[in-house]
């Protein structure tokens, strides 16, 4: 999904939200003079924290290589 503005994220968000949960894909939101932003479903959010601690474990990490 292309990169908005956070003026156009706050004036469609309810369509870019749908967007975001009918694609599974992510939003960027660009801020000016700030760090972007991602907006992405809870379902992608808890399955990369899932990866993360998985693989945050030497042992683990090995054992799933």
């Amino acid at each position: 999904m292309p990169m908005v503005s956070q003026s156009e994220f706050r004036a469609n968000i309810a369509k870019l939200l749908d967007q975001v949960e009918a694609d599974s894909q992510e939003l960027y939101i660009h801020r000016q003079g700030k760090e972007a932003m991602v907006v992405m479903p809870l379902s992608t959010f808890e399955s990369w924290k899932e990866t993360e601690h998985l693989m945050s474990d030497p042992a683990n990490r090995e054992h799933i290589k």
